[in-house]
């Protein structure tokens, strides 16, 4: 697990959050959070205004979508209906994912696409862990319930060895892939009356981090040997009540 884990999407209210890739992610949390109770239109503004970066906007009610920058500007994808933050060539990688599943609801389908390039293809500008926020006309917008597993790298090695049989003994050289067991990590959302929290639980290393509600940037290490106990203490340690799973 990264010993410097960064919220890369921020919930500033229930119609709206703001994801971001840059140089900076500490400053450029802090940035985003600082934009809690404005208007759409001045975060769309304020972020244009920062250099070294780029952003993803994203309005729940009515449904609206922006990638925002220095360089480029507010762009509306809405009618596009996706938009990216960072490094294009993984973006083109995730676009051609993306239509492999056209049958699915488009939750799944961003779910399942972020996690098979952070987890499998894995470009060199991506990483981390995949963490979703969702809402719709009727719901506002949360973090979304996650259990993952990450492999760390596998390794291969040759083995060579001798076989028998009554007839003949044959030689053998064979080639094989070794790994460790994974990280299986659980993203827990915020519950009133702390909503914008989000709890990272590795639940096969005893360590979480958890990401307050108004202050973001600002994570605090949580180690407990459950997830339960880890919910726990995000509560009376931290004043952040997060969904149990």
């Amino acid at each position: 697990m990264y010993t410097e884990p960064v919220l890369k999407i921020i919930h500033l209210h229930d119609d709206l959050v703001v994801g971001y890739a840059g140089d900076g992610p500490d400053v450029l949390a802090s940035a985003v959070t600082s934009l809690r109770g404005r208007g759409v239109d001045e975060v769309l503004e304020e972020l244009s205004l920062i250099a070294g970066a780029s952003f993803v906007v994203a309005h729940r009610e009515p449904a609206r979508i922006w990638t925002v920058s220095a360089e480029l500007g507010v762009e509306e994808r809405t009618a596009i209906g996706r938009a990216w933050a960072g490094d294009r060539s993984a973006f083109a990688r995730f676009q051609a994912r993306f239509d492999d599943f056209a049958d699915d609801s488009v939750l799944f389908r961003l779910q399942s696409t972020m996690q098979h390039i952070v987890h499998l293809v894995r470009p060199e500008p991506v990483g981390g862990y995949t963490i979703l926020v969702a809402g719709d006309a009727t719901k506002p917008f949360r973090y979304v319930p996650l259990r993952s597993e990450l492999w760390p790298e596998s390794f291969d090695a040759t083995v060579s060895g001798r076989t028998e049989n009554p007839d003949r003994t044959v030689n053998f050289t064979a080639r094989a892939t070794f790994a460790e067991a994974p990280l299986v990590l659980h993203v827990i959302p915020g519950a009133a009356p702390t909503p914008g929290a989000l709890g990272l639980y590795v639940e096969n290393s005893g360590l979480g981090y958890v990401y307050p509600d108004r202050t973001p940037a600002q994570r605090a290490t949580v180690r407990a040997d459950a997830l339960e106990d880890f919910v726990r203490l995000a509560e009376t340690e931290h004043g952040q009540s997060l969904l149990p799973r």
